[in-house]
């Protein structure tokens, strides 16, 4: 169902927002939807959704700025619950950044590593990298400030996120954290 909802909403809002620029996201299953509604071929020998016919039509790459992944199930992974491989498309893989954490058994090739990696891109300073990627593709060669906020209404994050606003050093250089929604916004109209 979700890559069949996923495929329907990007491809409606590519249609009926023809100067949106998207940046598709997504962890762990959610990479795996958007791996898959990103692909170019359709897998042999594995029955698609229905709802689904094949690929999204190539011109709605346009219309997509990045792809960011953290933690997309690796081939092994996939294989091991009878799912198909995940094949970025051609016109999408120039503009996806595909972000595993070392010892992440959901996407390190062959499994192994600890279940705790795959819960810790939230501080591993690889959310910062997603969102500077994001936000370098939606405004190429502009200077770009990045907001990042957590959803403190999910459990498991909710001691995170004080300790980002606490200390920016975790996301990197030129990602600043503040309540609020993920944001990108360029800064070319400032001095200093």
């Amino acid at each position: 169902a979700g890559i069949v909802d996923a495929s329907r909403h990007i491809s409606a809002t590519a249609a009926n927002c023809p100067a949106t620029k998207m940046v598709l996201g997504g962890y762990s299953q959610g990479a795996a939807v958007i791996g898959y509604v990103t692909t170019d071929t359709l897998p042999t020998g594995f029955a698609l959704p229905a709802g689904i016919t094949g690929p999204m039509p190539a011109e709605v790459a346009d219309h997509v700025a990045a792809v960011v992944l953290f933690g997309k199930p690796s081939t092994d992974f996939l294989r091991g619950i009878d799912a198909p491989p995940i094949v970025i498309g051609a016109r999408y893989a120039p503009k996806t950044l595909d972000l595993c954490a070392p010892g992440d058994p959901i996407c390190t090739p062959g499994g192994g590593g600890s279940g705790v990696a795959h819960a810790m891109y939230a501080v591993d300073g690889m959310v910062g990298q997603g969102v500077g990627f994001a936000a370098a593709h939606l405004c190429p060669g502009r200077r770009l400030q990045a907001r990042l906020v957590l959803d403190q209404t999910q459990p498991d994050l909710g001691g995170v996120h004080g300790d980002l606003l606490a200390d920016e050093s975790v996301l990197g250089a030129g990602v600043d954290i503040a309540e609020g929604a993920l944001e990108a916004r360029a800064l070319a109209d400032r001095t200093g």
